[in-house]
């Protein structure tokens, strides 16, 4: 069972263009009125209540992450699935890999840290990582931007790379709703850039 409560969110969310927000879509044939909800509809409440119970924010959780590992860069934040609000944050440098837990009340690092062996993983985190070398960006300034476009409370990111463009995926819990922004980044390592909101 994925215990990273954003990974599995990320994986039901339909793709939009980059710069650009969506709504985050109730599942088809999800049960309406009195009917149980389905687990999709659980992990959305899970995710709304482990939101407002978080007291660090989703840009401070990443600094503590980094700061464990000198030139570590953060690829995917989210919460993890524990009774306490708690993110789990994974890092990299190169082929190093950490896995670390971070208190999202107090700040701190809950828990032993994993390390990830780069071999080990699935080809899409794979990826994700060597794709960081050619992003400028931190994922804390495109959390920023994301925040900006739609005003809201970040509670997970990732970069993406799909062979044919590199995005962070924020998602954001606005009032109500959640939604996700996804931000292109410019492949070259001179001229890289996050595109602004589409009209």
């Amino acid at each position: 069972m994925n215990n990273n409560l954003f990974a599995t969110m990320i994986s039901m969310a339909a793709l939009v263009p980059p710069g650009v927000t969506a709504d985050i879509p109730e599942p088809a044939g999800a049960p309406r009125n009195n009917s149980a909800p389905s687990d999709a509809q659980r992990m959305i409440r899970q995710l709304f209540e482990l939101s407002r119970q978080a007291r660090v924010s989703l840009r401070d959780a990443i600094a503590v992450a980094e700061e464990r590992h000198d030139g570590s860069r953060t690829v995917r934040i989210g919460f993890d699935r524990s009774a306490s609000p708690c993110y789990r944050v994974r890092t990299a440098r190169d082929a190093e890999i950490w896995e670390n837990n971070v208190d999202a009340k107090t700040g701190r690092i809950r828990g032993v840290e994993r390390v990830l062996s780069f071999q080990k993983l699935n080809s899409e985190d794979r990826t994700s990582i060597k794709a960081l070398r050619h992003v400028t960006q931190k994922m804390s300034e495109a959390v920023l931007v994301a925040e900006r476009i739609v005003p809201g409370t970040a509670v997970g990111s990732c970069l993406v790379d799909d062979s044919v463009t590199l995005n962070f995926i924020v998602l954001l819990v606005t009032g109500d709703r959640l939604k996700q922004v996804m931000l292109e980044v410019d492949r070259h390592p001179v001229a890289v850039h996050i595109l602004r909101r589409n009209p």
